[in-house]
């Protein structure tokens, strides 16, 4: 957000020292690009943010709130920058006298009013989704109720489960089970093969709708 503010207050500079209009038009066109490129880059991130934690919490992890507010706020309080910048520009407006003077700064009034207002609607809606996430229970959800049965189902068989870091890509985020194979499947493909899918039948048996919400590990670096 530096370089669009930074390119206002250029502006406003030129205005103020009534630099010619083609040194003027082309650093307020520069602008406008700025604008346009900031809020499409913005609104990216925060939707990328936000698949992230909705898979988060269906995958059964918490919603860290707090963090994921911070940079809302640090948005929302840049943005009344933004916000003392259009006012400078309507002041200016109304001592102007030269028409093409009067032509940059309505330009500028018009982009700094649009970016205040999609910098607004963008972090609203960020904050709004996070405190809707983050009110959601995640020991109900689908991946927390996949780990339970995994979990009892490896128990069963006598091996130690541990939750390990989850399994992410593009968005998508799984938790995940590590656990130590069978001594005598440890070095056994096949064995260990016919063994999990045993496990992911025994799965399917008692919740088909839980399929595919937990990856298994075999950690062999954990073998007893």
């Amino acid at each position: 957000m530096d370089a669009p503010l930074g390119q206002v207050r250029r502006v406003l500079t030129l205005i103020h020292d009534k630099a010619p209009s083609d040194e003027v038009a082309p650093a307020v066109a520069l602008f406008e690009q700025m604008r346009a490129d900031f809020v499409l880059r913005l609104e990216k991130k925060s939707l990328e943010v936000l698949v992230t934690v909705s898979a988060s919490v269906k995958a059964g992890f918490p919603v860290a709130k707090d963090k994921l507010l911070e940079e809302c706020t640090a948005i929302e309080e840049r943005r009344a920058n933004f916000r003392n910048m259009l006012d400078a520009v309507r002041k200016l407006k109304k001592v102007a006298r030269q028409q093409k003077r009067n032509d940059a700064i309505h330009r500028m009034e018009a982009a700094l009013r649009e970016f205040h207002k999609d910098i607004g609607r963008i972090a609203t809606r960020y904050r709004a989704e996070v405190e809707r996430l983050s009110s959601i229970d995640p020991s109900q959800s689908l991946g927390a109720q996949a780990q339970k049965l995994y979990e009892a189902a490896l128990i069963r068989r006598d091996l130690r489960p541990e939750r390990d870091a989850p399994f992410v890509e593009e968005g998508d985020v799984v938790p995940a089970i590590a656990v130590a194979p069978p001594p005598d499947l440890a070095d056994d493909p096949q064995g260990l093969l016919a063994f999990e899918d045993g496990i992911h039948d025994e799965v399917e048996a008692a919740a088909p709708h839980l399929m595919g919400e937990v990856v298994l590990r075999w950690a062999h670096d954990r073998r007893a």
